[in-house]
């Protein structure tokens, strides 16, 4: 499996390595990390050719990759969303072509560590039994949760990824059964796609702790 792996202080670069989930997911809680700064983060299926990149905005390849594999996560309610009131203002134009500035949110080193929480611990169990599931793990904060699954057909484009991802998003949530959690969608505060980010252009931050499981997952079908 082809993984594209960066940190904050290496975006907007990236590296890739041809691996295993089990394999980065067991090094990065082998070895530890400082500061959120230094905790790297993985993505598949990324787009190499664009030269224009910046920390926030990560595409993927529907046509170089066979894209099957689709990852989310669930957030705790209590999580802010992020204000993109000012994040982009029109500076000049030129024609028909409008010239912008863009004001990407800057992650400052306010992490406070992991919090181990019995609730979302125990949604991982459940999660993790579950054999539609390809991985999962709890998040850096130990407030959310991470997994992945994978379809029986390709993905040809970000509409049928973010589809199904809502769609099968919405059967492993029944697991929080006292609605704790909301389905992450990279969303602003007035509930729009936060500028140029969503789920399927974003890296996400590997597992910290040694609550993460991969497994042979049974296909799911493509809506």
């Amino acid at each position: 499996m082809l993984i594209y792996l960066t940190d904050l202080k290496q975006m907007p670069n990236w590296s890739k390595e041809e691996t295993t989930l089990e394999t980065i997911f067991h090094y990065e809680v082998t070895k530890g990390y400082s500061d959120i700064h230094s905790l790297r983060l993985f993505g598949l299926y990324k787009d190499e050719s664009r030269d224009i990149r910046h920390n926030v905005y990560h595409p993927m390849d529907y046509v170089s990759h066979d894209v099957r594999i689709i990852v989310g996560e669930f957030d705790c309610l209590e999580k802010n969303k992020p204000n993109n009131t000012h994040a982009v203002k029109e500076i000049d134009r030129d024609g028909d072509t409008s010239i912008l500035k863009v004001k990407f949110p800057i992650i400052k080193n306010g992490h406070k560590g992991y919090h181990n929480d019995e609730y979302t611990n125990e949604v991982f169990q459940k999660l993790k039994q579950d054999e539609r599931i390809l991985f999962c793990y709890v998040t850096p904060s130990g407030k959310g949760l991470r997994f992945g699954f994978k379809l029986d057909k390709r993905i040809d484009n970000d509409l049928e990824y973010i589809s199904n991802y809502y769609f099968y998003g919405k059967e492993f949530l029944k697991y929080d059964k006292e609605s704790r959690f909301v389905i992450e969608s990279n969303a602003s505060n007035t509930g729009s796609f936060y500028e140029l980010g969503n789920v399927t252009s974003v890296y996400w931050f590997l597992p910290n702790t040694d609550k993460w499981h991969v497994r042979d997952s049974v296909e799911l079908k493509k809506i």
